[in-house]
């Protein structure tokens, strides 16, 4: 059973059944389903249903490829002769924090 005499429930995903017990005075580290925001992966899925809904609104964010289910459209991108040969791609893991795994592309 989860103990709930807490101020600060310094955590990751949060459970349902611990959501359902939170006081109004008790805070917690991590919103429920923020992985949606916090995971670069999640994120783009999410940027890219809205540009497909609201292409002017959402033309902020330069187009993104997660790995591996867009290695080939990312291959022809990056091999497109249309575009300067100084191009540079970021390489950001999905899962990770603190600029761990960053890489530069040419």
């Amino acid at each position: 059973e989860f103990e709930n005499d807490y101020n600060l429930l310094f955590t990751g995903a949060v459970k349902e059944e611990v959501l359902k017990t939170v006081r109004s005075y008790q805070k917690l580290s991590h919103f429920p389903h923020s992985y949606n925001i916090g995971r670069k992966d999640a994120m783009w899925r999410n940027i890219s249903e809205m540009k497909d809904e609201f292409p002017d609104e959402y033309d902020f964010c330069p187009r993104t490829y997660v790995f591996p289910q867009d290695a080939e459209e990312f291959d022809k991108a990056r091999n497109d002769p249309n575009f300067a040969d100084n191009r540079l791609w970021i390489f950001k893991p999905s899962a990770s924090s603190c600029g761990k795994g960053i890489q530069i592309l040419k």
